[in-house]
């Protein structure tokens, strides 16, 4: 589709992140700019008023915003359908959002064949299979009924049956409404469970749930991300007179956080809360400040191809931003986004994963080889002569392994033990990893038979096994007055230090029996796939919009953003699990499979 450059004169200014800074003086405090560029933003002051979440534009449409949006719109789809999504972070969102986009524009060319559907449908069944999370297992439920599917009614690529209704209702408990950020969760469980019908008492319990802690997902401290979505989420039971009451007591939240642009502060946050007013009966045009509608605040952070939202160096501004644009459209016509409810409700089955048996090749007669060639004698010695046998092709030197700007120290670590296991971990989902790296002799059991997957790990193992897994050579590093000579990890931490891996929880000290929480986990890895020669360094915008769908990571230490961000847009870390739970203590079997992913993507096995 023809892309209308000249609908805009120049891209508007991104908006500073709000991060909140929660460094607690472990492991990374010391972190250099040479690992992580950029600095975070400043935290919103705590004010009774929400702040204007961005400044004037330096530049406007020179245009209806509504003709670039809708314009916008069919590019994105383009671009996404073109280069397809099924590999991408968020694909579950982005097939919500095409299916909405061919009910407004069924005769389109940009859509979804039957083969990428099942390659998604492959990829839904698999992260629901994986997930022990609501919201993981909310995101694959509206995923699959957009597609027309029963989540009730999966089997996995093994051929077992799969339930992700119950399984996602099974963890609906009063506990788990009260966990730190649910207020995020809460919206697409709602909405999960509308369109799977039944399930009527868990649905009056998460809007019971979603009255009483109001105050929680109505605060504006970040943005209206929790407010908005809270819209389309209780949108379908506004009959109710209390929910009446508090859809429009949200309404005049998200409505009064409008900057002075139109937007909500970025692109991602003006997205939802577009689709959140137009599910209500609010006409984003209608939302206006300073003579800017919301639509307009959303189109000036169009990038200059207007197929995606600033910054684009990850999916996550393009998708929500998309999602805003569907749901005006829908808007027009009377509907709101993901109401999937009416779809069919056919079976969802992933592709089987069956390894066939090898046919044996054919036992074939050895081909005799001939006799010499006897040539007659014409004096001086005669006798037989054989025909010259040619001098050998010389065998190219093998590529050396990795990428072409590692570390020169860097090495691929040989198998060692090819059928190298444990007998705990038959079945585990992390397995495959583990006796990968056990094979090479980058980690160990516990014992010759155990490998104790579910077990946390120091600070000081977790050092040592990235340097084995690099296969770099001892080298003399920082003396840490805590990590001694006849310490067993001693050489294995300085190298560590040396080669930049690893920094101290203080200017003398390492903790090395400090058992090791995921941001320091993924710190380390960052610096670890630096030195593989992978491209690590995000800077504040590419980093706030590749964690800005985890609820969570206002919870991640400044220090430890950027390394977060670079694991999860890699996909080292599984982008299906909707928490990034930094401070939680890493296990054995998660660490395997992240330097499993890292090395993988370093080409070093």
């Amino acid at each position: 589709m023809k892309k209308t450059l000249s609908l805009f004169l120049s891209i508007i200014m991104l908006i500073t992140a709000t991060f909140v800074q929660t460094s607690v003086g472990a492991e990374e405090d010391l972190i250099t700019d040479e690992v992580i560029s950029g600095e975070v933003g400043d935290i919103l002051p705590d004010t009774e008023e929400s702040p204007e979440p961005t400044e004037e534009p330096t530049a406007t449409p020179d245009a209806d915003s509504a003709v670039s949006a809708e314009e916008a719109m069919h590019n994105i789809v383009e671009k996404y359908t073109t280069y397809g999504i099924s590999e991408d972070i968020n694909m579950h969102w982005f097939i919500a959002d095409f299916v909405d986009y061919m009910s407004l524009y069924p005769e389109s060319e940009y859509t979804l064949t039957d083969e990428e559907k099942q390659v998604c449908v492959d990829r839904i069944i698999e992260s629901a299979d994986n997930s022990t999370l609501q919201d993981g297992l909310a995101k694959s439920i509206i995923a699959l009924r957009s597609l027309g599917y029963d989540p009730k009614n999966t089997y996995t690529k093994n051929g077992e049956a799969l339930d992700i209704v119950t399984k996602l209702t099974d963890l609906i408990t009063e506990e788990s409404v009260t966990a730190p950020w649910y207020e995020y969760t809460l919206p697409y469980v709602m909405i999960a469970l509308e369109l799977c019908g039944g399930n009527e008492e868990k649905i009056e319990f998460l809007i019971e749930t979603a009255i009483s802690i109001k105050s929680v997902w109505q605060d504006t401290t970040y943005g209206t991300d929790g407010a908005a979505p809270m819209l389309r989420a209780l949108a379908p039971y506004s009959a109710d007179a209390e929910v009446a009451a508090l859809i429009e007591e949200t309404v005049v939240l998200v409505k009064s956080y409008q900057g002075s642009n139109g937007s909500m502060g970025n692109a991602a946050s003006t997205g939802l809360a577009i689709a959140g007013l137009a599910s209500v009966g609010v006409d984003p045009e209608s939302v206006v400040k300073n003579g800017k509608d919301m639509l307009y605040g959303l189109m000036c952070q169009s990038n200059a191809e207007f197929d995606g939202f600033e910054p684009t160096d990850s999916s996550f501004a393009t998708e929500q931003g998309l999602r805003g644009l569907i749901a005006w459209k829908l808007f027009a016509d009377g509907k709101y986004i993901y109401d999937f409810a009416e779809n069919p409700t056919d079976e969802a089955r992933a592709t089987l994963d069956i390894v066939p048996t090898p046919t044996p090749a054919p036992t074939e007669a050895p081909t005799p080889t001939p006799a010499p060639t006897r040539r007659p004698s014409y004096g001086g010695g005669g006798g037989v002569r054989t025909t010259p046998t040619p001098k050998p092709t010389a065998t190219p030197a093998p590529t050396p392994a990795g990428l072409p700007g590692k570390n020169a120290d860097v090495a691929e670590k040989p198998v060692i033990d090819k059928d190298k296991t444990f007998k705990d971990i038959k079945g585990h989902k992390n397995q495959a990893a583990i006796e990968v790296l056990a094979s090479r002799a980058i980690i160990d059991g516990m014992d010759d038979v155990s490998y104790c997957p579910d077990n946390t790990m120091t600070r000081a193992q977790f050092a040592t096994i990235v340097i084995r897994a690099l296969g770099v050579p001892e080298r003399d590093g920082y003396n840490f007055t805590d990590v001694n000579e006849n310490d067993w990890f001693y050489s294995y931490v300085n190298t560590a230090y040396h080669y930049g891996i690893i920094n101290g929880v203080s200017d003398t000290e390492f903790n090395p029996e400090g058992e090791i929480t995921r941001e320091e986990m993924v710190t380390m890895t960052a610096r670890a796939a630096k030195l593989c020669g992978m491209m690590t360094d995000y800077n504040e915008e590419s980093t706030r919009n590749t964690l800005a769908e985890f609820p969570d990571y206002i919870t991640v230490s400044d220090w430890a953003m950027s390394a977060m961000a670079f694991c999860y847009y890699e996909k080292l870390l599984d982008g299906s699990v909707m928490s990034i739970e930094p401070k939680t203590k890493i296990t054995r079997a998660e660490m395997a499979q992240l330097l499993y992913n890292m090395l993988g993507k370093a080409k070093l096995i």
